[in-house]
């Protein structure tokens, strides 16, 4: 997913179904009120996930900042992946949702994260470490966003009250 400005850009993609299949996605919608660009979007994770297993494409990770990256150890990505799929076995430790599955609570695509509890990355002990959904690990992080902002804004108005003009 390509992100702009912190914000994730989706792409339309077009694809050609037969009147059969749209009359099914359509009786099933009726039946079950799930909607049908679910199918097709659980469709298409199915076909990427076999691209993954066979490494035509790299498996959809969450991405860490460029002013991060220093204070995460070199294994990382092991470290993660061991949280995410050994111990959590793939499922949210907050909610229970399933990476690479649609959302219960919202219906978009999961994919794990790990959350450090302390929101320090360089503590990688297994306590502080949690394999967490967008949503839990958003919702987990706002209050600390939120100090941060406050933190950075108290920086910004004392460095405009510090400049003088010559």
């Amino acid at each position: 997913m390509h992100t702009k400005y912190g914000k994730p850009m989706y792409k339309t993609i077009r694809i050609r179904i037969t009147s059969d299949q749209y009359d099914f996605l359509k009786q099933h919608r009726k039946s079950t009120g799930v909607p049908a660009n679910l199918f097709v979007r659980i469709a298409i994770d199915e076909r990427i996930e076999k691209l993954q297993k066979k490494g035509f494409i790299k498996p959809q990770t969450m991405p860490i900042s460029k002013e991060n990256k220093k204070r995460y150890p070199a294994d990382w990505a092991q470290i993660s992946k061991r949280i995410r799929e050994q111990r959590a076995q793939n499922k949210c430790e907050f909610c229970g949702a399933e990476n690479h599955q649609p959302h219960p609570q919202t219906g978009s695509l999961v994919v794990l994260t790990v959350a450090h509890m302390n929101h320090t990355p360089e503590d990688c002990r297994e306590e502080n470490l949690k394999a967490l959904c967008q949503l839990c690990h958003n919702k987990y992080d706002a209050p600390n966003r939120a100090k941060n902002r406050k933190i950075n804004r108290n920086k910004i108005s004392l460095q405009n009250q510090l400049t003088f003009e010559f």
